[in-house]
Order: C-alpha cells, then structure tokens, then sequence
C-alpha cells in the first residue's frame, strides 16, 4: 500500500461515514472505495476525508490497495473502554491493516460484501499444527485468505498481516478428512486442521480454481449486483450518523473479539415469545428479492417479509425446526450451504435477538426470498443438505410431520 497527496481518476463503488481508527486514535471520515485501472492491473484506492464535500486537506488521506499486498478482509467487533461492544471492519494489507468501526453493523457489512464482490477472495478460520513456529501451533486460530494471486495467513485479535505465499509458490496442496498440508517452495509444508473437515476441501478446491486461473469460480455465485432503489437499504442520513458518532479524537481500543470465535455462537438466546403461525401470502409481498440479508433484515423490518411457505411445513413442525436448529448451531452451517459467508452469519446472530426471530427463521426468510439462490429453497433441498451434512436428528425433524 502507497500513500498519495493526489487521488487518481477512479470508479467510485461505495462511499460513506465511518470512523477510521488510526493507532490509538478514532476519527470520523467521509471514506470513499473507487477502482482504478492502471493498464492491465487492477488497483484500488480508499479516499478518507474529513466531510462528504470530499475537500483535501491535512487531515485527508489517500490508501492505495494493490493485488501485491492485499492479503484478504475481516469483520468482527471490538471491546471498548466501556465494555461495549462495536462491530469494525478490516483490510489486511502486508504493511499494515486499515480499521473502521461503527454503530451501525449493516454498514460495515455492505462495505465488506462490496470489497468482496470486486476484489475476489475467500476465508477460513484455520489451527496452526506443523511447519509453523511453537508459538503459532499452541492452539492458536489463524485466518486463511484465498486471492487471486496468493493464499494468506492473518492473526487475530487484532487482526494483522502473518505470512502470504504467491500461488506459484505452491508445489502441492493434500488434503484428508482432518488435516491439510501446503507444499510451499523454499518454505517447506505447513499443515493445518479447520473449524469443520468438510472446510479443508472447500479451501483446496479454491486453491485449486486459482491456480488454474479460474478467478470467477473462488465464490460459489457470481459477485452479488449493486441492489436496486426500490430493494436496497436506504443510505444513512449524514446527519444522523454525526449524532452517533462523535468527530473529536477519543481513545482507542482495549481488545479485539473477532466474529470466527466460535465460543460467540454458542447460547443464542431464543425468542421469549412464540412463533406465531403462517401469515397469507400477500400480492405486495409475493414478488419481493433480496441481494443480501442486509437487504432481508431490512425487509423484516420494515414488515416487508412474509412466510411464503416454500419449505411446506406445518406450524408445528416449523417451530420445532427453529427451536432445534438454534439450540445446536445448526443453521450456520446451513447457511454456508444456500451460500452466505461468516460476516452474514454474524448479521444473523447478532439481530435475531431485536428483531424477536429465531436465528434459523431469518435464514429460511432468506432463502426464500434470494435473487439468485446457491440452492433452491425446498423441503426436499432441505432434506438434502441435511443428508450431505451427516445430520439425522435435523433429517428426522424434517419427515416427522406430525
């Protein structure tokens, strides 16, 4: 990453306040994401400014992004001096990781989805085993980046650049049913376990697509399309987010609580009150699309969702699903399945709760409402992803109808 006085000729891709968290400083900034195109090579720029007037001054900054340190993105939330809890977003660079926070974890969410939909890459939680350090294999989590030219490794808590190989670097990737190992060239091998086996081939394949050189395939879906007016989430009000957060310089960060922390998702509180049964169809709802589950929550809140019933499932059945479902964790990886990534399953976690829904609830709303679904939402799709995940219990919920 390069810092310039002048700012390049770009396309302009998203824009908006954050605040910028610069050592132990915060400052709120007008941050704007643009594409610039040097010949062949694809670059990108972040230009911080003090207000929307987008006027350079002492206190601006241009940060430039290039494929050759890029390691990869990360979305979590951060402890404050106060005990609070505030979600940011990360760039990983080589030399440095650019931090942002807000209040508003919709916002950060859009711009995590809009660096992924552009600057193609993939990440996994990852355990450390043989080949690095001692002090890297004490049982210590790591995140694994897939790119377009590397595979990365970023620390967490905070997270922070650690290694990052080019992929012609990579000699032999073997994969088994616990373990993975990558044959780096004058580095030697490195092997590692995942959160869940079944992620060890999903890493290998992403590898494998790259090296090949079939970029389009790192994501399991073409890059998510810029929503439209009438489905999007209305911009934030500029006003508003100068009440929530404050210009001047206040101190920074006492830790950081990354979202890949599995202990986060266990004891979801469920809903104190009941699900209430299946609402009719309405003919304004009926043909409603969603982008993202930004754009879901959104619709859920705004009353704008209702049950269209693809699943087929009776009252009963449904609430013993949901109940089940939250109680083991199991709608996480059935989120993986339909097609979202670790930062919309922490939309879902962290909301359900306002929102008075179920965890499993949201995503079937979800689901059913798609543009482009990974998978069709069906109760025999259902059945058939409960299947593949060696999951009888969730198999048995399905067929009991009673």
């Amino acid at each position: 990453m390069s810092r310039q006085l002048e700012r390049r000729c770009g396309e302009r891709i998203y824009s908006g306040y954050l605040t910028y968290i610069e050592g132990q400083k915060n400052h709120k900034r007008w941050v704007i994401l643009e594409k610039v195109v040097n010949g062949s090579n694809n670059s990108y720029q972040l230009c911080l400014y003090k207000d929307d007037t987008e006027k350079y001054d002492k206190k601006s900054k241009i940060l430039y992004i290039h494929g050759h340190d890029f390691v990869g993105t990360e979305q979590g939330r951060v402890k404050t001096n106060k005990r609070e809890s505030i979600a940011y977003f990360a760039v990983i660079l080589t030399e440095e990781t650019i931090m942002f926070q807000s209040s508003v974890i919709e916002e950060l969410s859009i711009w995590h989805r809009k660096f992924k939909q552009y600057v193609q890459h993939r990440s996994w939680l990852i355990y450390p085993k043989e080949g690095f350090p001692d002090s890297d294999t004490d049982c210590r989590k790591k995140t694994l980046h897939v790119t377009q030219s590397s595979v990365c490794l970023a620390h967490l808590n905070p997270p922070r650049f650690y290694k990052r190989w080019n992929l012609d670097r990579i000699k032999r990737v073997h994969c088994n049913t616990d373990v993975m190992g990558l044959e780096i060239k004058d580095s030697g091998f490195f092997l590692f376990s995942a959160e869940k086996p079944h992620y060890l081939q999903r890493i290998k394949d992403a590898i494998d697509n790259m090296v090949k050189g079939n970029e389009s395939n790192i994501d399991e879906r073409p890059p998510l399309p810029t929503p439209a007016p009438t489905d999007s989430i209305p911009e934030q009000d500029n006003n508003h987010h100068g009440d929530e957060i404050s210009d001047t310089e206040n101190d920074g960060l006492d830790s950081y609580v990354n979202i890949y922390n599995g202990d986060n998702y266990n004891n979801v509180p469920l809903p104190p009150t009941p699900l209430p049964p299946a609402r009719p169809i309405k003919d304004c709802f009926r043909h409603f699309r969603s982008d993202s589950i930004e754009e879901t929550v959104y619709a859920i809140r705004s009353n704008k969702v209702c049950y269209k019933d693809s699943l087929q499932m009776p009252p009963s059945q449904r609430q013993t699903l949901f109940v089940y479902s939250d109680a083991h964790g199991w709608w996480k990886e059935l989120a993986e399945e339909i097609g979202l990534d670790y930062s919309a399953i922490d939309i879902v976690q962290s909301l359900a709760p306002q929102l008075n829904k179920f965890c499993t609830e949201i995503l079937i709303y979800h689901w059913e409402c798609m543009k482009d679904p990974v998978r069709e939402c069906s109760m025999e799709e259902l059945k058939k992803i409960a299947i593949e995940l060696k999951r009888p219990d969730i198999v048995s919920i399905l067929e009991n109808r009673g």
